[in-house]
């Protein structure tokens, strides 16, 4: 029995032993084969990393490429545009240029132009002027009739519509007074009880004209005084034909202004009337 047993106990152990050889053979032939799929996979990946560097070292080459090509395009197109630019500004200095130079030419021909219509428009403003100045000269000589018979006589009435009534009126005063260098003629005097109007006459009144009127009422003023006249003076400037500055100063100097309006004449009060 216990041989029996011996025995049963020394099979079993021999089909352990064999079993646990067999799964030690078996593991490693697993492991072999383990190791030999994983060498073949890092063989693969390798291979496969490899692959994937040498595509991207061409990948990259292929895009440094692309990459000096699109620069190379760009440089090239940018020097194109640079030259047509360069080339179209050219073009438009040039035409530019040429329109200031049409632009000069004409402005330099309408000043000409102008210039000469100047120059004649002068020319004739002169001889005008020449023509007139005859005129006015022969009429001159008349001056002291047209004053007498025409002007003088309607001038109470005219200075009695703006306020001012004078019952006396004549022409071609002269005041000489050689020991106190009072020297002076009044074309026109008209006179009242408190004031006295000194009128000068001329047939193409001036400025200057206008500024020795001035003196004049000065001069009549001392008169006055040195023979106790004390009525006020005022002073008016009565002519032909009047420029429109001739006019404003006559105004700005106090003094009223006469002048042809229609078939008679017309008195233009100034704003302020200066008192001599």
């Amino acid at each position: 029995m216990e041989t029996a047993q011996s025995g049963e106990e020394k099979i079993s152990y021999e089909k352990v032993l064999s079993l646990i050889q067999d799964l030690v053979k078996e593991n490693k032939l697993r492991q072999e084969e383990a190791d030999r799929r994983q060498e073949e996979a890092d063989r693969q990946m390798k291979e496969r990393a490899e692959r994937l560097r040498e595509e991207s070292a061409g990948r990259k080459e292929e895009e440094e490429q692309r990459k000096k090509e699109f620069d190379r395009q760009m440089k090239e197109r940018a020097e194109r545009l640079r030259e047509e630019s360069e080339r179209r500004k050219e073009e438009f200095d040039r035409q530019m240029k040429e329109r200031e130079e049409k632009l000069k030419k004409e402005e330099d021909k309408k000043n000409k132009e102008f210039e000469r219509q100047k120059k004649e428009f002068d020319r004739r403003m002169k001889e005008r002027d020449k023509r007139l100045d005859k005129q006015f000269s022969r009429w001159g000589n008349q001056l002291g009739e047209i004053v007498e018979y025409m002007v003088m006589p309607a001038l109470p009435k005219k200075f009695k519509k703006l306020g001012l009534e004078f019952y006396k009126a004549y022409p071609n005063a002269e005041i000489i007074d050689r020991e106190n260098d009072i020297i002076t003629e009044v074309d026109i005097t008209l006179e009242n009880s408190e004031k006295v109007m000194i009128v000068e006459v001329k047939s193409k009144p001036t400025t200057i004209d206008v500024k020795e009127h001035i003196q004049r009422m000065h001069k009549i003023r001392r008169y006055a005084d040195l023979r106790g006249d004390k009525r006020v003076l005022l002073g008016a400037v009565a002519g032909m034909v009047f420029k429109e500055n001739v006019k404003q100063y006559v105004h700005k100097n106090g003094f009223y202004l006469i002048e042809p309006s229609g078939e008679s004449f017309a008195i233009t009060a100034p704003p302020e009337p200066a008192e001599y």
